[in-house]
């Protein structure tokens, strides 16, 4: 069975965790609705410190929970992505390291590829 949904892969890591919703709506301070709401996929994009703190808790991957790609895939479209963008090596040093980190927000990562890329592009 193929995993294609965030709130699947938030419901099968929880479950994996031997869990129950409550327990993990207990730990992040959120109502037991809220998190069921998470797993339904009613919630879209769950906050990323809330993301952060439930991978911790059910010790998962945040780029699995986040993409369905594991870190190691992540980081080689990342590396074939940062080959599309013709920086200067500080910006892609700083992009490298951020590649490394094991569970960061995902929308600091998306951000920096983004100035990257108007970077790129005000230099052509």
């Amino acid at each position: 069975m193929t995993i294609t949904s965030m709130a699947d892969r938030i419901a099968k890591s929880r479950e994996a965790a031997g869990l129950q919703q409550g327990d993990v709506a207990d730990h992040l301070g959120i109502s037991n609705a809220a998190y069921s709401k998470w797993e339904s996929g009613q919630t879209k994009e769950p906050k990323p410190t809330y993301l952060l703190a439930f991978c911790d808790f059910v010790n998962a991957d945040f780029r699995y929970v986040i993409t369905g790609k594991s870190q190691t895939q992540a980081a080689l479209e990342l590396k074939e992505d940062l080959a599309t963008y013709q920086v200067n090596g500080s910006q892609l040093e700083t992009a490298k390291r951020l590649a490394r980190l094991g569970k960061t927000d995902y929308k600091l990562l998306i951000g920096v590829l983004n100035a990257l890329e108007l970077a790129a592009k005000a230099n052509d």
